[in-house]
């Protein structure tokens, strides 16, 4: 539990009291962190420019040609 910094209380009556102040504080910072992080959430999606520099290169044609023609394997002419 975290610690306030306030006396220590001597009573039973005021151990439970700071206990019970103690978990509430918790409470609230864990309600503060999921209220950021469904605020995040709830931005809507950027939209994104419809030209050619948001995509990637295209890859260049690579014809793979195997070493062996085996049962099942063709290999492509090249013209």
């Amino acid at each position: 539990m975290a610690k306030t910094k306030t006396k220590i209380a001597k009573s039973p009556i005021e151990q439970r009291l700071q206990r019970a102040i103690d978990v509430v504080s918790e409470d609230a910072a864990l309600v503060e962190l999921w209220a950021c992080a469904l605020s995040g959430f709830a931005q809507p999606i950027p939209d994104y420019p419809d030209s050619d520099t948001a995509r990637l290169p295209r890859a260049p044609n690579i014809v793979v040609t195997p070493l062996l023609n085996g049962p099942g394997i063709e290999v492509p002419k090249r013209s």
